[in-house]
């Protein structure tokens, strides 16, 4: 035992030493003020080893109440027991929930001077943050999944724990990790000598009753899985499946100490059985028991011993004195998958020392906000009790309502990425402006999709990442529509198959710079606008035919037009002084979502355009149309770039004449 307590003072550990137990669960009621744990506690027995007598196990305590304090106070008593086991519903008066609650049951005595003295108490501890759920947490890894409603990543009140969900433990490639031995009878083929056929485990027959110590399989009738149980040689070479408590036992030695053993206990047909294993340390001192219930005509019962230190060197099973048991399935190590009960509270108990990735497995349509991965690593020293392991999350697409959960580029939801989603996002902004986008609703829900970076915010920085997407495309396939082979327009990838335009990742930075940034808008040639390359980086940039022909559309430069003025010009590089639209989209997004916290949030006082006033802006001789296309082309473009306008021109020539239709061309 290790940290008991020596009541008596007498250096050994004895029958008044064994702890209580205690499991249950908590969680602040705010609608009555107080802190509700609801469970039970039990006393737990020292194991009789007199080898006389019925070997009935020992106690001789009670447990006398609960206890409570916060943030290692006073002990204050919240609930009188004053039996073996008891059911727990506690209601404990607080003032609100900072601190740390610690909630124990106790055994009390009196001592010759008239003192309370506690003789022993529950191991472990109740410990919970007020502000959140708790259990009484068994050595090794505690925790819930819950919903996290406003995707905070914070588990808030009112954000209610999940059930049935499942949390495992996974090695390095997300594959689940497997800390069990199995020993299975029915996997070995009739009268097999298994002693020794599994590493790391030993299997023999002991006391005086048996004829050797060879353990083999066979089929005696009963069994907890299948049809096969573990059996001895008897004296007299009568090879038997019926183990006792006296001279026919089953050992079990390990060649390193483990944390858990279970092992089922078959009672014999027609007959009952009472089941016993006992765990031992290298010293031979007995660590802890488990004895069943008394069992009937092929009932079966698994026994498992445990122990947080990891010192089990070797177990003893057989039965309880006055019967016979047969003995299956031998299992050594702890689970590594646990589910989540009906509190989202999920426990993997008594793993060896050592460091875990702990994985919360989510169907497909389910985002992570706490942590976002999924997983973490935890650290398990021996006897340690881990809590808060906790995941939350909720479904997919209310984490990130404005922007399209397929493909965040397709912003109106027609299954292809094209210039057209990238003039939805501006035509928005020109209408409603910058802002923080509301939660949707009857009235403003989506589609279009117009939050690209999945930031709550609609900016500029939304349609710049759609325009950069479309430069990076594919060569031939810019626009994100399919094409031969093709499973849809998703875009280009990168060296490891990643999008190699992910708006998170484009996000990142807080000023982006890709090749749509270096194009300054030309002068009209032909019913079209030419695209040149400033040379804003060391070598220009190649423009797909795509985005040429988006910046080209005339609407285009009209809608910027409607846009607030241009901000932060004095932030750009000298000899910019009339920056291109582009360049001003790339800037830090975060003045854009300073400026549109400042703004109200959309609703039904915006007013949305009419039908009319979202026909596409055809290319005219009005003040604003020549007004938006001055050219803003810098005195450094070289003779080079002009002759490659100028061959641009050439190789996608338009007739003269009626410049509406010189646009709808340029649109298609």
């Amino acid at each position: 035992m290790i940290g008991w307590r020596d009541s008596d003072q007498d250096g050994v550990f004895d029958v008044l030493d064994v702890p209580l137990g205690l499991e249950g669960y908590g969680y602040w009621d705010a609608d009555a003020g107080v802190y509700r744990f609801a469970g039970r506690t039990w006393v737990q027995t020292l194991p009789n080893l007199n080898s006389s007598g019925s070997g009935n196990d020992i106690t001789t305590n009670t447990v006398t109440r609960a206890e409570y304090r916060v943030d290692g106070g006073p002990w204050t008593a919240i609930g009188d027991v004053g039996a073996a086991e008891a059911s727990l519903d506690l209601s404990i008066p607080l003032a609100g929930t900072e601190g740390q609650l610690e909630l124990r049951t106790v055994t009390i005595d009196t001592n010759a001077f008239g003192d309370e003295v506690v003789v022993t108490e529950s191991f472990p501890h109740f410990l919970a943050d007020l502000s959140r759920p708790a259990t009484v947490g068994l050595p090794g890894i505690n925790g819930f999944v819950w919903q996290d409603g406003d995707a905070d990543g914070q588990w808030d009140a009112g954000e209610a724990g999940l059930a049935n969900w499942t949390v495992q433990l996974v090695d390095q490639d997300g594959n689940p990790l497997d800390l069990q031995t199995r020993v299975e009878p029915d996997d070995f083929p009739d009268q097999q000598d298994i002693g020794e056929a599994t590493p790391g485990v030993h299997l023999a027959a002991v006391g005086t009753g048996v004829q050797s110590s060879a353990v083999r399989v066979a089929d005696f009738g009963t069994a907890s899985s299948g049809s096969k149980v573990f059996i001895h040689q008897r004296l007299g070479s009568i090879w038997s499946a019926d183990w006792n408590s006296v001279n026919r036992q089953l050992r079990i030695d390990f060649d390193s100490p483990v944390t858990q053993v279970s092992l089922d206990a078959v009672a014999p047909a027609n007959d009952t059985a009472i089941g016993r294993l006992d765990a031992y340390d290298a010293q031979g001192h007995i660590l802890a028991r488990y004895t069943t219930s008394s069992l009937s005509d092929g009932a079966s019962e698994t026994m498992t011993v445990q122990r947080a230190a990891g010192d089990i060197a070797y177990v003893i099973a057989g039965a309880k004195r006055g019967t016979t048991v047969r003995l299956d399935r031998l299992v050594v190590g702890p689970e590594s998958t646990a589910t989540t009960d009906a509190q989202g509270a999920f426990s993997l108990p008594y793993l060896p020392a050592g460091t875990y990735q702990v994985a919360a497995m989510s169907p497909s349509d389910w985002e992570w906000t706490a942590p976002v991965s999924g997983s973490q690593n935890v650290t398990v020293a021996a006897n340690d009790v881990v809590r808060h392991v906790d995941f939350g999350g909720l479904p997919s697409g209310t984490l990130h309502p404005w922007q399209n959960p397929v493909n965040p580029f397709d912003v109106n939801d027609d299954d292809v990425v094209s210039p057209l989603d990238a003039l939805v996002v501006i035509q928005d902004l020109s209408t409603a402006g910058a802002r923080k986008l509301p939660d949707p609703g009857p009235d403003s829900s989506p589609p279009p999709y117009v939050d690209v970076s999945g930031d709550g915010f609609a900016t500029p920085l939304d349609a710049l990442l759609v325009i950069s997407f479309l430069s990076k495309g594919p060569s031939g396939n810019a626009e994100g529509e399919k094409s031969d082979g093709d499973q849809g327009g998703t875009g280009g990838t990168g060296p490891e198959g990643e999008s190699a335009m992910d708006p998170a990742r484009l996000s990142a930075s807080p000023v982006i710079t890709v090749p749509s940034i270096g194009m300054a808008a030309g002068p009209w040639v032909g019913g079209r606008r030419l695209v040149t390359s400033r040379r804003l980086q060391s070598e220009p940039l190649a423009v797909d035919r795509p985005v040429d022909r988006f910046l080209a559309w005339n609407p285009v430069g009209l809608l910027l037009e409607d846009l607030a003025p241009r901000p932060h010009t004095s932030d750009l590089p000298s000899g910019d002084e009339e920056p291109s639209w582009l360049q001003l989209l790339a800037e830090d997004r975060e003045r854009y979502r300073a400026e549109a916290d400042s703004l109200p949030q959309e609703s039904d006082s915006v007013a949305r355009p009419s039908e009319e006033e979202n026909e596409t802006v055809r290319p005219s001789n009005s003040a604003k149309a020549s007004r938006s296309i001055q050219p803003t082309v810098s005195e450094e473009t070289d003779a080079s770039e002009r002759t490659e306008g100028s061959r641009e021109e050439e190789d996608e020539a338009i007739p003269e004449g009626n410049s509406e239709g010189s646009a709808d061309a340029s649109a298609s």
